[in-house]
Formats: structure tokens, sequence, C-alpha cells
């Protein structure tokens, strides 16, 4: 029997924007916008009913955080997949939008999916590891912006290249560190797959790494359930072509609502 309640949640980086819905009537019990942090989670956690399934989109790591605060906490979460749900917030909604709008709209979808043959899966969580991994890219990834602007400011100002030589010489040494962790990192077994596509010639373990990294366990293991065959076909085909299945893989799971 379907709960009582449901609890859509719009998620940005700062902000939680909340809405319980009724069952019965189909109308907001309450909304309310707290903070996402430690704290407007677990005043989600006191106002929500325990029976309450929490839905959200995922938002990357700013979901991530309160998905696994309520899944530890015993609640239900529910992943709305980013296509299906934007095409019936649209089907609800007026040409407005705003956050209480959308987190009112998320309710209802999860209501209206909740125990029927389109239900929602529970929401992916990454592991610590797969966590750690993500970050570690993201950090390289801003060590990469900052050496190409230093190095293009350096190209421009040459009399001021010698100046930023030091911090040039700094972030590349920075990046080399970062490669080494993740290096070491994806040699674990719950990262085979990056192994696998590092056989891929001119894949190194970082694009390797990056694109497990964006994919869901569920969604990147259906792919690599016959590694075997699938690296095969790999080797004979083209880089460039191999590249475009990987970018496919990437936007199939984005618009999955695989990313973490």
């Amino acid at each position: 029997m379907l709960d009582v309640f449901v609890l859509g949640i719009d998620v940005s980086k700062d902000t939680l924007s909340c809405t319980l819905l009724e069952s019965a009537t189909r109308r907001p019990r309450w909304h309310k916008e707290v903070k996402n942090t430690l704290a407007g989670w677990n005043q989600l956690l006191r106002h929500a009913p325990e029976a309450a399934p929490w839905i959200l989109e995922p938002t990357g790591r700013y979901s991530q955080d309160v998905a696994r605060a309520a899944r530890e906490a015993g609640r239900d979460v529910r992943l709305a997949q980013p296509r299906k749900a934007q095409m019936f917030l649209k089907s609800v909604q007026s040409r407005a939008k705003t956050d209480k709008l959308d987190a009112a709209g998320l309710a209802l979808y999860g209501l209206s999916c909740l125990g029927t043959s389109c239900d929602l899966a529970p929401y992916p969580l990454k592991s610590e590891m797969q966590e750690e991994l993500d970050q570690l890219l993201c950090a390289r990834r801003g060590l990469s912006q900052s050496l190409c602007e230093l190095q293009a400011r350096g190209r421009e100002l040459p009399r001021a290249a010698a100046t930023l030589a030091p911090a040039v010489a700094a972030l590349q040494e920075q990046i080399k560190e970062a490669d080494r962790q993740i290096a070491t990192l994806v040699k674990a077994p719950e990262l085979q797959a990056v192994k696998q596509l590092q056989k891929v010639p001119g894949i190194g373990p970082v694009i390797a790494a990056t694109l497990v990294s964006r994919l869901t366990a569920r969604s990147f293991s259906h792919s690599f359930s016959h590694s075997d065959q699938f690296l095969g076909s790999v080797s004979r085909i083209s880089l460039s072509l191999f590249v475009d299945w990987t970018c496919g893989c990437v936007k199939a799971a984005s618009a999955a609502g695989s990313w973490g």
C-alpha cells in the first residue's frame, strides 16, 4: 500500500526546497526550504514522516550527501530520473518555474510512480572509494585549469613569464601527485573497470577513471558484463570511434539519472 506522504526535494548547492505531499488529497501538507548541510538534513528528518519516501533528482555531490544522510537514518530515498521527471513537470506545471514548484512536482511525480510498473529505483549511492576518486578527479581538473590559465598568461606577458614560472612548476608537480594518487586508487578490485579500459590503446588511468566516475555501478557493470568481448571489439576499431562510444555512455547515463 502506498505511503500516506511523499517528500519531493529540489536540490541545489546551498539549499533544499522540500514539499511534503499528502497522497490522499494530492495536496502539499507543507513546504520548507532548508540549508543543504547536516543541520538542514537533520531538520528534514525531524519534520518528515518516517514512512514518507524522499524523491530526488541526481545533482552530483549535492544530492549524494543528503541522500546518504537520509538512507543512513533509515529513510526510503528514490531516484527521479531527470528526463522523465522533467517531462512530467512540464505536463503538470505552468510556464512558471521555481524551486518550490519543482519540489511539489517531484513529490507528485513520485506519488504517480511509486507502487506502479514505473516504480522509482532506490537512489544509487557511491562507495567511499568512488567518492574519493571523484574528488581526486575534481581536484585534478581544477589544477589543470589553473595551469592552462597561467601558461596562457605567460605567453601573453612574456616579460612576466619568469615570475609565473615557479607557480607553473608547482602546479605541474601537484598534477603529477594527483595522477599518482589516482593510479594507486584505481588498482583496487572495486575499480577494476578502470583497469579494463586501460587495455585500450591511448586510454590512461585518468581518462579511464573519469569515465568510470561518471557512471553508476549498475550502468557501467552492464556495459562491461562481457568485458572480454567488449575489449576485443574495441581493439578492432579506431580510438576516435571508442571515444564516441564513451561519450555516448556518459550521455546515456546522464539521461537515465546515473550521475553521482
